[in-house]
């Protein structure tokens, strides 16, 4: 700030900086420290500005000189705005301009000379507050800028992370990458100066137009329920304080919905509670719209889904397949030598990961990779990148192939094979993945060309169109249909639909 400036602007005289390294000054009335410069120092001598404290103390007559002063700036910016060119303007750090006058000729032609120089001084305009100094090397300009922005990046995170710590929120809310960087987007957009959120606006009306947002996201996903049915997913599972939770979602190709957490701590889960649950959350959906309910293969859920299947003529209970894919290695590791050989991996495993030196040298030297890889079976059942339900079939198939090429004796997998066997018939044997797997045209044509799909395949098929299409025209349409997709008629020649 120079000697001129502040001779000209009265603010000085009831003020002092409070050191020369930042912007505070020090009322003299009221030994206040209003950080922002002279500008907002001047509001806390009028008073009646929201963003800064009014001081108890400042005379009326002082009061009423700031103001005329502010006001007077007010009126000679407006006037800067419409007038096409101005002679130089102070560099002082202040927001106020101290003097505009229109050129004469000459000092037209001296702004004219001295742009078309190389000399340092220059004639400033307006528009110069808004773009940077043109550097004075090919480079040093963009050096200058990343520096500038690297460091205030850096006075912004450590911010930041200063309100994280202080608040206690955990590390990993900053990988909720979409609505962390929407907000660090909209904060720099807003520019310098932004009020921080009042403990009223989030838990006020904020929150509501996110409850509104949410219902509108869930209006979408009933849209999709109602054109083309949806599952019911059932998890159970134990929290650390020892809390029985079951969650509920509802899948359709929209995707998958959380829809509601039921703590049933002070409850058994007996098959009536589960059918009880069951039935609660069909009607809730509409029993039309819900094509299956999906759980593990607890027996009081088995039991459950047999009532549910009773109760409601085109509802499934389905189990888990990525629990029942589990439940089999579970079968198979009990038999030995497998049984040996799992028991050993699970102590190297248990040695190595409890060791961080050890586990960081694995990972160095198998370029990251794990120590455990989950079965490819395992991975496309319990994975979100695709439906599995019409790849089941096909996946355990290729499976036992990988298991009988993996052994030159039969007797050693024989065993195996009849694990998986009973799993398969008393559990995953559905008729919606046979149906599954007769509608994935990147399956279908190829076996259907082979003649290589069981008996079983199209018996299952036709459960499917019999129970979730209980009228008899649209079940003749149907069957139709199914012979020009069979020989691949219209559309479904073509190479993209089949993909």
């Amino acid at each position: 700030m120079s000697q001129r400036s502040k001779d000209k602007d009265p603010a000085w005289r009831y003020g002092d900086r409070v050191n020369e390294k930042n912007t505070n000054i020090v009322c003299k009335f009221c030994n206040k420290i209003t950080t922002g410069g002279i500008y907002r120092f001047k509001f806390h001598l009028i008073g009646g500005d929201r963003n800064v404290t009014s001081c108890p103390k400042c005379p009326s007559e002082v009061r009423d000189e700031i103001k005329n002063f502010v006001e007077k700036k007010k009126e000679q910016k407006n006037q800067m705005s419409h007038q096409p060119l101005v002679t130089n303007l102070d560099d002082d750090g202040d927001d106020d301009i101290e003097e505009l006058s229109l050129p004469t000729k000459r000092g037209r032609d001296a702004i004219s000379s001295s742009h078309g120089s190389t000399g340092t001084s220059r004639t400033k305009g307006p528009i110069d507050c808004y773009f940077p100094k043109k550097p004075e090397g090919k480079s040093g300009g963009k050096d200058v800028q990343k520096i500038a922005k690297d460091i205030l990046r850096d006075r912004a995170v450590r911010a930041f992370a200063r309100w994280v710590y202080d608040a206690g929120l955990p590390f990993n809310c900053v990988n909720y990458t979409d609505t962390f960087g929407d907000f660090i987007e909209a904060v720099g957009q807003y520019g310098p100066g932004m009020k921080p959120p009042t403990y009223h606006e989030i838990r006020g009306p904020y929150l509501n137009k996110e409850v509104e947002e949410t219902n509108k996201i869930v209006e979408e996903h009933k849209v999709a329920w109602n054109k083309y049915g949806c599952s019911i997913m059932m998890d159970k599972w134990t929290a650390r304080t020892g809390k029985m939770i079951i969650n509920v979602l509802v899948n359709s190709p929209k995707g998958s919905l959380f829809l509601e957490s039921i703590n049933a701590s002070d409850s058994s889960t007996d098959h009536i509670k589960m059918f009880t649950l069951f039935q609660n959350t069909i009607e809730k959906i509409g029993p039309s719209k819900v094509v299956q309910v999906v759980t593990d293969n607890a027996s009081e859920n088995v039991k459950a889904g047999g009532m549910v299947e009773g109760a409601y003529k085109n509802v499934y209970w389905t189990p888990c397949a990525a629990h029942c894919i589990n439940l089999i290695f579970g079968d198979i590791f009990k038999e030995k030598p497998f049984s040996t050989v799992f028991g050993q991996g699970v102590r190297v495993h248990s040695y190595i990961s409890q060791r961080p030196l050890l586990l960081n040298m694995m990972r160095r030297f198998t370029r990251q990779k794990n120590l455990v890889k989950s079965v490819k079976v395992l991975r496309l059942v319990d994975g979100e990148q695709k439906p599995p339900m019409g790849y089941l079939y096909e996946a355990m198939d290729r499976a036992k192939e990988a298991i009988q090429a993996s052994f030159t004796d039969e007797q050693k997998y024989a065993k195996v094979f009849q694990i998986i066997d009973a799993r398969w018939s008393e559990q995953l044997h559905r008729p919606l993945y046979a149906a599954g797997l007769i509608l994935n045209p990147l399956l279908f044509y190829d076996q259907h060309e082979n003649n290589s799909l069981a008996r079983e395949v199209w018996t299952g098929f036709h459960e499917v169109v019999i129970k979730l299409t209980p009228d008899e025209d649209l079940q003749e349409k149907i069957v139709d249909q199914l012979a020009i997709y069979k020989a691949a008629e219209g559309l479904f020649k073509l190479r993209l639909a089949i993909k």
